[in-house]
């Protein structure tokens, strides 16, 4: 913490004001990061055996969220304060969480927490919103990268408990919602401490015309392409990791503790030895650079998770999906402003989200229906290949005209 005051001396007003509750969100959000990438998926496999329809579902959760974002950004921007939309869709959050422990049943169990997650993906414009308002551009993902620190501890922690919990007793998922959604209902308060937010500087856009930005700006197009073909990579992995390694039938059928340790444990430790390290690259290298760099990795990570059924091989692909990962708080968030105008950041992301969001319902469905008839290993075959083409689409950002 020394040294950071050292490099970031003389915070600015707003950058005062957002670095604490921020970062106190973004621990939070290291709860809701371990439900979403295994928790919630384990549960509905494991103990409630719900059908692939509902399997997929709770996969696409995020997604939906960001696929609604394009027109409901508009929409709520314009009746209130980024603030204001803060507190509510965290309250929303903390609702959805503790559903089931009032009303019982797999289907509402997975309406529930799908809920949960939708809400929490809404947030994402605003969230970037308020680091272009608030953190000098110069300094941005070092000053995000504390909050996604408390992130990644929280995240952590939170796997191997939840999976000492699950390992006992599967029933413990209800003390495991009960917690989560406190931790959400009380940050909710904290959120308060906030910058009400500026009014955007340009003039608002129909959400359909927003989508232009994709051709009228060529660099956000290339960009969005390539994040689009390595984005569904990942994404419909995603969910094939947790039956992978937790379904008896298709998979391995491993103990709750270890599917945590390898999706939870593992990358949390991976992710808090390379935070600092992306955030400095960030700060400092051209965003097609950063984004070959982790786009080969993840790829090669993919490819080792499922290419053999031995844990260390496993174990180590999961630890390389995640060391790429570990930059992506940063420029999964803020890449847009270094493109996005004054005023314009909740535009371009809103487009950002919209098309996560597509690549992310379309992806966990998919894979659902590929395991019906091909091998589960099949899919980290494919996911390699198409990292490839990811990265072969953004050559043309390395021209000096186009690069950023």
């Amino acid at each position: 913490m020394k040294r950071l005051k050292k490099r970031l001396p003389r915070l600015t007003e707003g950058e005062k004001q957002l670095l604490p509750a921020d970062t106190l969100r973004q621990g939070v959000d290291g709860i809701i990061d371990t439900l979403r990438n295994s928790v919630f998926l384990l549960v509905a496999l494991q103990y409630f055996q719900l059908s692939d329809r509902w399997n997929s579902l709770i996969s696409i959760s995020l997604a939906l969220g960001m696929l609604t974002g394009l027109f409901l950004t508009p929409f709520l921007e314009k009746r209130f304060s980024p603030r204001t939309i803060l507190i509510v869709l965290s309250s929303l959050m903390a609702a959805g969480l503790l559903l089931p422990l009032v009303i019982s049943g797999g289907e509402v169990y997975a309406l529930s927490v799908t809920g949960a997650v939708f809400m929490s993906s809404l947030r994402i414009p605003f969230q970037t919103g308020y680091y272009s308002e608030c953190y000098r551009s110069d300094r941005m993902a070092r000053l995000m990268s504390l909050g996604t620190l408390s992130f990644i501890l929280i995240a952590t922690a939170s796997s191997w408990i939840f999976g000492r919990l699950l390992d006992g007793n599967l029933a413990s998922y209800r003390l495991i919602l009960l917690i989560s959604g406190l931790a959400v209902g009380i940050n909710t308060v904290f959120l308060r401490r906030l910058p009400p937010g500026k009014e955007p500087v340009a003039k608002r856009q129909p959400f359909w015309k927003n989508l232009r930005l994709i051709w009228e700006e060529p660099r956000f197009g290339i960009a969005s392409l390539s994040w689009m073909i390595m984005g569904f990579a990942n994404l419909w992995s995603l969910p094939m990791r947790t039956v992978f390694l937790a379904d008896p039938e298709r998979g391995l059928g491993l103990e709750p503790l270890t599917v945590l340790l390898i999706l939870g444990i593992i990358p949390g430790i991976v992710r808090l030895l390379s935070n600092f390290i992306w955030a400095h690259f960030y700060d400092k290298a051209p965003f097609v650079v950063v984004r070959i760099i982790m786009n080969t990795i993840l790829g090669l990570g993919i490819f080792f998770f499922f290419v053999t059924t031995k844990l260390w091989i496993i174990s180590f692909g999961a630890a390389l999906i995640h060391l790429s990962l570990g930059g992506a708080p940063f420029i999964w968030n803020l890449w847009v402003t270094r493109l996005a105008p004054p005023g314009e950041t909740r535009r371009y992301m809103s487009v950002h989200t919209f098309l996560c969001g597509i690549r992310g319902v379309a992806g966990p469905p998919l894979a659902f229906l590929f395991i019906q008839n091909h091998e589960i290993q099949q899919v980290g075959m494919i996911s390699a290949a198409l990292a490839v083409v990811a990265v072969l689409t953004l050559i043309p950002l390395l021209s000096p005209k186009l690069r950023f």
